[in-house]
């Protein structure tokens, strides 16, 4: 194979991660515009409000996957672990796909874990809240009223209905 077809490979399969990345970002901004604890109520608000954050985040994650490519972090799985790494998963498009898109939520989960040093928190952000605090809070509380209005209806309706069969159950009188 010459370099040129090489680097057609590599270019390809780095267009696919990153295919993989903006489908996990349009995810996330599809969550923040449905939320009622967010106040950004357009994608493209979300995207202005978070490019800073975002683009970090897909750098970072951009040289994970070069390290996936080059430096043989899959063998270095499968070698160290009992784990034994599926075929397609190891290089090609399938795995780049699948790289790009689950690698932020991957991100995300080992900032949460308690081992994770200190400097790495402080190095990769988080995605923001968006917006007022106030309104989100705002937002979160007529959220949380219509959801106790719902649950009385509710047991209104149980009560209701226990009464109406207590009614048919008792002997009529004579």
């Amino acid at each position: 194979m010459t370099l040129n077809g090489v680097l057609t490979n590599e270019g390809f399969l780095y267009f696919v991660f990153f295919c993989g990345q903006m489908l996990y970002v349009l995810k996330r901004m599809s969550y923040a515009i449905r939320s009622p604890l967010n106040p950004v109520s357009k994608r493209r608000d979300y995207l202005h409000k978070n490019w800073d954050v975002l683009l970090i985040r897909t750098v970072l994650d951009g040289v994970l996957f070069v390290f996936w490519q080059h430096g043989q972090l899959a063998t270095y799985i499968t070698n160290h672990t009992t784990y034994t790494m599926p075929e397609f998963l190891q290089s090609g498009p399938t795995a780049a796909g699948l790289l790009g898109y689950f690698s932020d939520a991957m991100a995300d989960w080992f900032l949460t874990l308690k081992f994770m040093p200190d400097f790495l928190k402080r190095v990769v952000p988080m995605v923001p809240t968006n917006g007022d605090v106030k309104k989100s809070l705002e937002a979160a509380a007529v959220a949380a009223d219509r959801n106790v209005a719902s649950a009385q209806k509710t047991v209104d309706a149980v009560s209701d209905a226990k009464d109406m069969i207590a009614a048919k159950s008792k002997p009529a009188a004579s």
